[in-house]
């Protein structure tokens, strides 16, 4: 039965030492772990200045975590030997039943069901039967399909990369595993071509982790709240293991296995409440995608615009070589881009390499088709960046299912990349005003600082205080605060020049950077701004209220310094805030709703150098 593979078998167990410190294995079995984010490490020799030491093995980091799900022993091992001299922590399951208990365990970074049969057990193709005989309700492919959809309806493990590994396959299969929520369907794939798309999906999922910053959201600051644990109604095994699945060695499973449930991942947890492991599947609203279609020619491209109508419903552009490199609104770039290979370039690699590197299509999915005989071009345009290379002769509906599933991750990509922008936004911009904080005002005064010397004008620091702000929060509550505030910020900012900066550093204290400004004009500025803040009304009733309630006009004290231009050494941020408070001081204690000017600045104190002597030390 497995004389084929023999060859395959002594050089796995000739090399065995070898494939165990790949693996990283150790003498028990077990994979060695590395103590930081679960990551597995394999022993490396160490070199030195004089070569390498022996005993001395420190860790190497691998490139990520592979679960196979394989009945067949003899494919199971060669699958390991595999991937695991492509260093991956490779994890095996020989049956469904023990996959789902590894899942559960920890959440793999890809998995990689296969339901080839051994090479001399493989049936010859039966013919259809004329009543259309159902399937048998042990067939294993069911029982993975069932797995795929299981895993797609929790969030946790919705965007986990699984790939179906098949003998030639029936023209359903290939459908039936899409639908399922299989990321790829690959039958008899070559060894490069195998190893390609692994790189390419585990890369893809590295990426979307750093994009999701799991680890860092709101549970990590017990912001999280509860959730109400939650029992999947439809178990992913309702009967008995097919005795199809069971491990080689071992009796048939009789039993029925428990349901499955959400997988546990301790080294990337959720990151919002929402994202945890008990909270019911969410459906997404439906969304469309704009389809670029670039064939070879443009009336390849009609063709596939037309064969995929019925089946998308999208924005569907057939677009040549040269509209496809002259997009330049990001706005309106496409979300998905299917290529062909080019009769001037003879391939797609070519246009995908142009493509991959332009500014406004760097967030789209570039999807190639190319004949099944040219595995390696498919290698090489994985590696080159492309989320999926296609047969050339694909099925419309199979393109269809394709598509949306590379729109769905393209869509989670983009509501990642805006809550990161919203959490950087939000580190250096006051939640309430919406100018900048603290933090961001000083380092940009540690910039002027750094650049004032070579400046053609000085520049100015500005420390605003609002005049008796606590009796407006005493005598009209909170909420009249804080609109006051907000209207000193959106004066600050219609005020301004654009280069300016406007930060709100404590509870009612701004301050302002004028950048190129002179003595004269920052004091201007100073005063302008005193005089436009006192003259705006303020209304005490929110202007939702049935009668506009009774204004108040809020003054407010400057204190300004200037720094010139070739002032030589400048303080640090600190000494100057501190020298502006004192200027805003003194407009405090001569009335309130005044500017007053810094007289000097202040000395930069530099650190003594101790003085170091030679000799007996004199008494």
């Amino acid at each position: 039965m497995f004389g084929g593979h023999l060859p395959l078998l002594q050089n796995s167990f000739r090399d065995r030492n070898t494939i165990l410190t790949i693996a990283g294995a150790s003498r028990s079995g077990q994979p060695c772990r590395s103590p930081r984010a679960g990551r597995r490490t394999v022993p490396a020799t160490q070199t030195g200045p004089s070569g390498p030491r022996d005993g001395q093995l420190p860790e190497v980091s691998v490139p990520g975590r592979i679960l196979i799900i394989d009945p067949v022993e003899i494919n199971r091992i060669a699958l390991n030997v595999k991937l695991s001299r492509a260093c991956y922590d490779v994890q095996l399951a020989a049956s469904l039943r023990d996959g789902v208990r590894m899942l559960r365990a920890a959440l793999p970074d890809l998995l990689l069901i296969s339901l080839r049969t051994a090479p001399t057990d493989r049936p010859a193709p039966a013919a259809p039967s004329a009543k259309g005989a159902k399937r048998s309700r042990s067939d294993p492919t069911d029982t993975a399909l069932r797995l795929c959809r299981e895993l797609r309806r929790w969030p946790v493990s919705a965007d986990l990369p699984v790939i179906v590994l098949t003998d030639p396959d029936p023209p359903d299969l290939r459908l039936r595993a899409l639908e399922a929520g299989a990321t790829d369907v690959m039958a008899e794939p070559g060894d490069a071509l195998l190893l390609a798309r692994l790189r390419s999906l585990v890369r893809l999922r590295h990426m979307e982790e750093e994009l999701t910053l799991r680890g860092d959201g709101p549970d990590l600051f017990a912001m999280a709240e509860p959730v109400t644990p939650f029992t999947p109604a439809a178990p992913v095994h309702s009967r008995a293991t097919p005795a199809g699945l069971a491990s080689p060695g071992l009796p048939p499973q009789t039993s029925t296995p428990p349901p499955f449930t959400p997988p546990e991942r301790p080294r990337l947890p959720a990151r919002r409440a929402s994202d945890s492991f008990d909270t019911p599947p969410v459906t997404e609203p439906a969304l469309q995608g704009r389809v670029a279609l670039v064939g070879a020619t443009p009336a390849q491209a009609l063709i596939w615009q037309q064969a995929l109508r019925p089946h998308l419903p999208w924005p569907l552009t057939a677009m040549t070589r040269e509209q496809a490199l002259t997009l330049a609104d990001p706005a309106r770039a496409p979300d998905l881009l299917v290529i062909a290979p080019q009769p001037e370039q003879g391939s797609a690699l070519p246009l995908l390499a142009e493509l991959r590197s332009r500014c406004e299509l760097r967030f789209s999915k570039l999807l190639v088709t190319l004949p099944a005989e040219q595995t390696d071009t498919a290698a090489m345009a994985l590696d080159l960046g492309a989320a999926e290379v296609l047969a050339d002769a694909i099925d419309p509906r199979e393109l269809a299912l394709r598509l949306r599933a590379q729109f769905a991750r393209k869509h989670r990509d983009d509501r990642s990349r805006a809550r990161l922008r919203d959490g950087l936004r939000a580190a250096y911009t006051d939640s309430l005003t919406g100018l900048y904080n603290r933090r961001y005002a000083l380092e940009h005064l540690d910039a002027l600082r750094a650049g004032s010397g070579g400046m053609r004008r000085g520049f100015a620091v500005l420390l605003l205080d609002l005049d008796r702000f606590k009796q407006i929060n005493d005598r009209h509550g909170h909420p009249t605060g804080d609109r006051v505030l907000c209207v000193v910020a959106d004066l600050l900012r219609a005020n301004l020049r654009t280069g300016d900066v406007a930060a709100r550093i404590g509870g009612d204290e701004f301050l302002v950077l004028l950048s190129e400004t002179s003595d004269g004009a920052a004091r201007s500025a100073a005063e302008r701004l005193c005089a436009r803040i006192a003259a705006a009304p303020v209304l005490i009733a929110p202007p939702a209220a049935a009668r506009p309630g009774p204004i108040l006009h809020q003054t407010i004290s400057v204190g300004v310094l200037p720094i010139p231009a070739g002032s030589g050494a400048v303080p640090d941020a600190a000494s100057l805030i501190a020298a502006a408070d004192q200027a805003l001081y003194r407009a405090k204690r001569a009335g309130r709703n005044r500017v007053a000017a810094a007289t000097q600045l202040p000395r930069v104190v530099r650190p003594r150098t101790p003085r170091v002597t030679s000799g007996p030390r004199q008494p």
